[in-house]
């Protein structure tokens, strides 16, 4: 299954633990795009930032891992869920399954409130549509995770203990036995009606 991921500067810190342990799962990162200070809105905004996630979107047939929302500045759902009907409509064509990451804990003081603002909001506008799996990465982040001293990111380690977890929530490939068992058995059965003919 081929994925891609189009993020903000958590999803930057996530790569490098997240892209193995979702390989793991036969889940192969085709590509990506992690933009620091990246939100739903200046995405949309910006022509130059639309085409990159299109790009992304056109080399992952299968699904799209989105992790945005850190960065939201909206207090409103219905606003919101205009955001990402746009987002859907000119980036990410469907039936592709969409993954949508929600923004992590914060202790920052300004940032804090916002991401458990923007959670609030994803969690009304996000789960009610059937064309995207909405994944809350509150609870994996809001302890056991070794945040950075800004309060809002986390350190090397912490990425590393959320990715693990990250990746549980996605959903899961066949595993690669089974994908060869019934390749195997395939063959076995053209060969079979083959002779038999």
């Amino acid at each position: 299954m081929q994925v891609g991921i189009i993020g903000d500067s958590q999803s930057e810190g996530l790569a490098p633990s997240l892209v193995p342990r979702l390989q793991r799962k036969g889940l192969e990162v085709t590509s990506t795009m992690l933009v620091r200070g990246m939100s739903l809105r200046s995405l949309l905004a910006s022509s130059s930032l639309t085409a990159q996630a299109r790009a992304v979107a056109g080399s992952s047939p299968d699904a799209l891992i989105v992790i945005l929302g850190g960065n939201n500045r909206i207090e409103n759902p219905t606003e919101y869920a205009a955001l990402v009907d746009r987002f859907l409509s000119q980036i990410a064509r469907l039936p592709k399954e969409i993954w949508w990451v929600g923004p992590a804990a914060s202790r920052h003081s300004i940032w804090g409130p916002r991401h458990a603002r923007t959670r609030a909001i994803q969690s009304q506008v996000l789960p009610a549509r059937a064309d995207i799996t909405w994944i809350d990465a509150w609870p994996m982040t809001r302890s056991g995770v070794e945040f950075a001293p800004d309060g809002l990111h986390f350190t090397r380690r912490g990425y590393a203990t959320w990715a693990p977890r990250l990746a549980d929530e996605m959903p899961p490939s066949a595993p690669l036995g089974l994908l060869l068992g019934a390749a195997l058995l395939g063959g076995a059965l053209g060969f079979f009606l083959a002779i038999t003919r």
